[in-house]
């Protein structure tokens, strides 16, 4: 077992590392053996521990019941633990495909493990590395994905569905008709975003830019004039004012409150305060009605197909959801499923998420025994819906951004040109 322990010298110097012993007690011992007075000791647990470190640290040859500093762990390039980190989506579904076709090809979990840390780089590389090595020792698969903290519950649970039932192969299908069907989900809502988010941010950067820069040379020919200006123009002029005088206070106000809003916005307490407020928003709360609807119910069809029983579907289901409400819902549907209920009259309770097409299909579905292709049936026509208003969405925020970018153009012309054509005036009268 590996421990990370925190200690005291006789002249109170604090000490912290790691020591290899059977178990706390004879940790304890070794490191008052060195005349050390232990303050904190703990285990390491498997799912926090990083498996190629530990086996480095064991490669320094302590003895037992040694240990290493944290100083000697250093100086070789090691630290303790790995900080849990998160596949990118677009990783995840690379190595999964990967997996599925070695396999597929006749090659062992090891030896497929091995060839794709072959291919990958860096982080990915030692991740796959360290999967590998503890596959070989017999660990199986979903334990040790699950021992990272990187890989999503809707993984490892198909995983360990596959090894347990002797069904890998199909599983990881399974999981690459998902993993795919989200990416490309989720590469749309981003490829249907951009045009309106660079021409948001082309009219910020360059209405800033004149509030900065041109509108107080303006300000300062006008204010030349003495004559009486007209109200745009004054309003224009306040406006270069403030921004002469607080301009860099300013934008750096505006880049802090998006920083901290964003911030707040992640934190848990305000999600369910949040993702309320979103789902009640007129277009882009049915948006995310439908994209939860369309994840929840092909999660559960994928888990469903691969052999997972329907309680413990809606239990991994529960924790895909985008959405805290959702997620909320089919947790506390949960229990009822497993004392019998079907699950179209539980959701028929939530109909303010689950709309009456969907609970009704699904009551005929348990019926007939067709759960499974409902499931898919559904989160196909909830995902094409989802695509549908997105693309009206943009449309409708295009012509917005037009007519706000028109609209500004139009006060700008209106506040310079208006006291230039009463100047004229006052002249020509003379």
């Amino acid at each position: 077992m590996q421990f990370n322990y925190q200690a005291s010298t006789k002249r109170g110097k604090i000490k912290t590392g790691l020591i290899f012993a059977g178990s706390e007690f004879e940790a304890k011992k070794a490191l008052e053996a060195k005349n050390l007075l232990v303050i904190n000791i703990k285990p390491i647990k498997t799912s926090r521990l990083n498996f190629f470190i530990i086996k480095r640290a064991r490669e320094m040859n302590p003895p037992a019941g040694g240990f290493i500093s944290e100083r000697a762990l250093i100086s070789k390039g090691l630290i303790p633990f790995i900080f849990p980190w998160r596949l990118q989506a677009l990783d995840l579904l690379v190595l999964t495909k990967n997996l599925s076709i070695l396999i597929k090809s006749g090659l062992t979990l090891v030896e497929s493990l091995e060839t794709i840390a072959e291919q990958s780089t860096g982080r990915l590389k030692r991740l796959i590395s360290n999967i590998s090595e503890r596959v070989k020792t017999g660990v199986s698969l979903a334990t040790v994905l699950e021992e990272q903290k990187c890989f999503p519950p809707l993984y490892v649970n198909l995983i360990r569905s596959g090894e347990s039932s002797g069904t890998l192969e199909e599983n990881l299908n399974y999981l690459l008709d998902q993993l795919d069907n989200d990416y490309q989900m989720k590469k749309k809502l981003g490829l249907m975003m951009v045009y309106p988010l660079i021409v948001l941010s082309l009219s910020f950067i360059v209405g800033l830019g004149m509030a900065i820069f041109v509108l107080p040379k303006i300000a300062t020919v006008f204010v030349g004039l003495k004559v009486e200006l007209p109200l745009p123009t004054r309003i224009l002029l306040a406006i270069a004012d403030l921004f002469k005088n607080y301009s860099w206070q300013i934008v750096s106000g505006i880049f802090l409150t998006i920083i901290a809003v964003s911030v707040v916005l992640k934190q848990s307490f305000i999600k369910p305060l949040t993702h309320r407020l979103i789902l009640s928003l007129p277009v882009i709360g049915i948006i995310s009605r439908d994209l939860n609807l369309a994840r929840a119910f092909r999660t559960l069809g994928t888990l469903l197909k691969s052999g997972l029983t329907i309680d413990r579907g809606l239990e991994i289901a529960s924790k895909v959801a985008p959405n805290y409400l959702y997620q909320k819902a089919l947790s506390e549907i949960t229990p009822q499923i497993i004392k019998g209920q079907p699950l179209a009259k539980e959701l028929e309770l939530k109909e303010k998420l689950f709309p009456k097409m969907a609970t009704k299909s699904l009551g005929a579905a348990e019926k007939s025994g067709s759960l499974e292709s409902t499931l898919f049936f559904l989160a196909r026509f909830y995902e094409q819906e989802v695509e549908g208003r997105l693309k009206s969405l943009s449309t409708w925020i295009e012509v917005g951004l037009l007519l706000i970018i028109g609209l500004v153009v139009l006060t700008l012309a209106v506040s310079i040109l208006l006291p230039i054509y009463q100047i004229t005036g006052e002249i020509s009268k003379v």
